[in-house]
């Protein structure tokens, strides 16, 4: 509802930052937030037990003021005891901040608010964050596209895709977040970079998911979640939220309220409503009966589509809405249909992958969060079928070995032997190798175009065998007639997202003065990986995966062409990034996919073969031979295994990172929620622990100071081996690593006496990748991206002083890639 006050002034009594500012800053920091103007009516909002308003800074800053409703949790018209009335305040307060330390875990992600601290003014609690500008979905109305308060098929798709991308980081935390709280009220869309128009003509939506008040992060085993603990129960909408939110008394609610599904069940209901005009039960039309027993003991209203084509819309909004949590799709599964009915050929191709569908249910079980029926039973999920897959018979598997800096496609008879092998070895040009396609014993020209109706893939097709009776890692078959000619093993290549249009490219010529090529890489705007040793993560639009890329040509021209015949539903980079470097890291070089079937992730190798078969709810890089994976078993406990799938350290801890060349690894305790380091045995080194880490590189971690929330570092004996005054590190590479000043929360670099190689002036600087260091501008600005004025002004040589884009820099400052790029995978890796 919205409530009417006159413009007022608070004071904060005290008030804590949400980011580490040094102890001398500390009281000119907090002047920033204490004294605050709360705006006129308008601009302020209140839920069940609180309220947010916009407030602005006495220097005009404005931001959004979060306080508790007097009287909070406490029935209208209901007298109680004093001491029943203090427990009630001081549980909501204990909520109250529970929202704000959650809200901390996402406050720099994209996809949420940023958030400033927390503090109380007359004794009552209050949290600062950022004040979105944009349009909530519960006020754009008939404006997103088919008229009478409904939206268009493709606009809610796109609205659809655009949140699960935001929802999918969330389960990429170490402790999984839930919102538990998505409604049209609590899903905002941007509008200050791109107007909504222009997101809709994308398909696009710059997405931001507010109010935390419900979230909940996922438990460590043994411990009492924050709502058992406390014993504050806090319910979603319930228009939108799923049985398992809207009632306490059931079996196992403290798993089933811990799960994503809550999240898949909420979004469902939100865009059922975008599409029909309606919820899908109608609550507020029942009020004889409690939210909960209606979505219990009631199936949700069908959805009628309005046309033939909408029906895939249909079934995966439908499909979200099933009471039973173990027969909802995952965030991931959801994503997957709401791309395939935005892009049909994704889905045919991965139909075409299969000769015949078999119908009937899934050999064997899938874990599910919160598997448990509500009424107490286990469903047994049967979502979709197996497929059988088939290999081109003229194509095998190819070979590339970057070793031996060559490539062989081995081609085959009708009869499926070998009809013959060549491999030409590189040969050497300034500035650059070369390595040649051959196929079927044919040395093929830079421009051949490999004929005779083969549909190849660029590297081969299917994997080999993995051993006898061991599980094989599905995907898609990448079905695209690949083009001969040299694979670039140049200079670096750099990924980069173009501003007008969203979508990502390489770029070369950065290093060395050359002249700057520009490489398609992916239309659709998904997030690619890295470059490393020859491949890069890529979405393959026909087949709805991910798959990896590589680079063929020269300096006279190059373009992307796929390097492995296959794609995953999602997968990670082959290397880790270390030191800037893909040699020596991880010489095994194998990339963490996710199997479609299971849903379970495994390892190929760089010809696209199965080399650990899928067995993983979660998985990391490969480093120094071991790999940090999370169990399939339910417990959410990671381990570590080495290159034959043999456990090294059994799946005990919260959280691991990856090995380090000191032998240390970041790691979460299950009975601790501090980070330490452990070693190869599994036990912790130092003897001490730490409210945040990086990881090790080149003798060194970054540690933040529990007492001043400031980042140094310590050396390998875990002794302080850099003053802990920085706002946050990055890891060193090549003795130089991104620090950000905690006077100005700008971004430099510093040496590894803790001196400043380059004074701080970025907004952000992430890791190394390759010689080079992803930068975010100065202070931001506004501006029009279409507009020619811009235009020139970025295609001026004589300008390099943008104050708003993305791009790279060297090791002393200089703007290798000037900063006219919309992203260049600024990634917060660091443990």
């Amino acid at each position: 509802m919205e409530l009417s006050f006159d413009m007022s002034i608070v004071e904060f009594d005290s008030f804590e930052t949400a980011f580490p500012v040094p102890p001398e800053r500390r009281d000119a920091e907090a002047r920033r937030f204490m004294t605050l103007f709360v705006e006129e009516q308008g601009h302020m909002q209140a839920g069940g037990t609180s309220y947010v308003c916009r407030a602005r800074s006495v220097t005009g800053e404005p931001f959004a003021l979060k306080r508790l409703l007097v009287g909070a949790g406490i029935p209208k018209g209901a007298v109680l005891s004093v001491e029943d009335t203090e427990r009630i305040t001081q549980g909501h307060a204990a909520a109250f901040y529970e929202e704000y330390r959650n809200q901390m875990l996402v406050s720099q992600m994209r996809g949420f608010p940023k958030l400033y601290g927390y503090g109380r003014i007359a004794g009552e609690p209050a949290i600062v964050m950022e004040w979105v500008n944009g349009v909530s979905l519960r006020d754009v109305g008939a404006t997103l596209g088919a008229g009478d308060q409904t939206a268009s098929p493709q606009v809610v798709a796109d609205i659809g895709i655009s949140v699960l991308k935001v929802l999918d980081t969330l389960g990429r935390l170490d402790a999984t977040l839930v919102h538990r709280d998505l409604s049209p009220a609590n899903i905002m869309l941007r509008t200050d970079a791109v107007s909504l128009e222009s997101q809709m003509a994308s398909g696009e939506f710059d997405v931001c998911l507010i109010d935390f008040g419900s979230a909940a992060t996922g438990t460590a085993p043994g411990r009492a979640s924050f709502t058992m603990a406390s014993q504050v129960w806090r319910h979603g909408t319930p228009e939108y939220a799923p049985p398992e939110m809207l009632a306490q008394d059931i079996p196992h609610a403290e798993e089933l309220r811990a799960s994503q599904s809550i999240d898949v069940f909420a979004l469902c209901s939100v865009l059922y409503e975008l599409y029909a005009g309606h919820t899908p039960w109608r609550v507020a039309d029942h009020p004889e009966t409690t939210p909960y027993r209606l979505k219990l003991e009631n199936a949700a209203e069908p959805l009628a589509p309005r046309t033939d084509g909408d029906e895939p819309l249909m079934r995966a909004i439908m499909g979200g809405l099933a009471t039973e949590q173990a027969l909802r799709p995952s965030v991931e599964e959801l994503l997957r249909q709401l791309q395939d009915f935005r892009h049909p050929a994704g889905s045919q191709a991965r139909a075409a992958a299969g000769d015949d569908a078999e119908d009937g249910s899934r050999a064997g079980s899938r874990a599910h969060e919160g598997s448990e029926a509500l009424q107490g039973a286990t469903a047994a999920s049967a979502r979709g079928v197996r497929r059988k897959r088939r290999r081109d018979p003229q194509v095998a598997p190819g070979l590339y070995t970057p070793d031996s800096t060559s490539f062989r496609a081995v081609g085959t008879d009708e009869g499926g032997g070998r009809a013959g092998e060549a491999v030409q070895p590189a040969q050497q040009t300034p500035g650059m190798s070369r390595r040649t396609f051959v196929l079927g014993g044919v040395a093929l020209a830079t421009s051949a175009v490999i004929g005779g109706g083969v549909a190849a893939t660029l590297f081969g097709g299917r994997s080999a065998d993995t051993g006898a009776g061991a599980a094989k890692l599905g995907g898609y078959v990448i079905n695209e007639s690949a083009v001969a000619g040299e694979i670039w093993s140049g200079e670096a290549l750099y990924p980069v997202r173009n501003l007008s249009n969203s979508t990502w490219m390489l770029v070369s010529g950065l290093e060395g003065g050359g002249s700057v090529q520009r490489i398609d890489l992916d239309a659709s705007g998904r997030e690619p990986g890295r470059f490393t040793d020859g491949l890069i993560r890529a979405y393959d639009e026909a087949s709805g995966g991910y798959g990896f890329k590589t680079v063929v040509g020269n300096a006279g021209g190059m373009r992307c062409a796929w390097g492995i015949g296959r794609s995953f539903p999602q997968a990670k980079d082959f290397c880790p990034l270390e030191n800037g470097l893909a040699a020596g890291l991880s010489k095994e070089r194998l990339a963490a996919v996710q199997d479609p079937d299971t849903q379970l992730w495994g390892y190929i190798n760089q010809a696209g073969e199965d080399k650990l078969a899928p067995a993983y709810s979660d998985a990391n890089e490969f480093s120094f031979g071991f790999a940090a994976v999370r169990a399939a078993d339910g417990s959410g406990l990671w381990g570590l295994v080495n290159t034959a799938a043999s456990w090294v350290l059994a799946p005990t801890f919260r959280s691991l990172g990856r090995m380090s060349q000191e032998g240390l690894m970041v790691a979460l305790l299950p009975d601790d929620a501090r980070w330490c380091f452990v070693d190869q045995d599994g036990q912790p080194a130092f003897g001490q622990s730490w409210t945040l880490v990086r990881r090790f590189t080149e003798g060194l971690a970054g540690c933040c100071d529990e007492g001043t929330g400031l980042w140094g570092f310590v050396d390998a004996q875990g002794k302080l081996a850099i003053e802990s005054r920085f706002a946050d590190v990055l890891p060193f590479s090549r003795n130089v690593a991104p620090a950000k000043d905690a006077a100005t929360q700008l971004w430099g670099l510093i040496g590894t006496d803790g001196i400043w190689k380059v004074e701080p002036r970025w907004l952000r600087l992430g890791e190394r990748t390759g010689n080079l260091f992803p930068a975010h501008g100065s202070p931001a600005n506004t501006y029009d991206f279409d507009s020619p004025a811009w235009i020139a002004y970025r295609d001026d040589p004589a300008n390099t002083d943008w104050d708003i884009a993305y791009g790279y820099i060297d090791d002393v400052g200089n703007w290798a890639a000037k900063p006219v790029y919309a992203d260049t995978l600024i990634r917060d890796l660091g443990v």
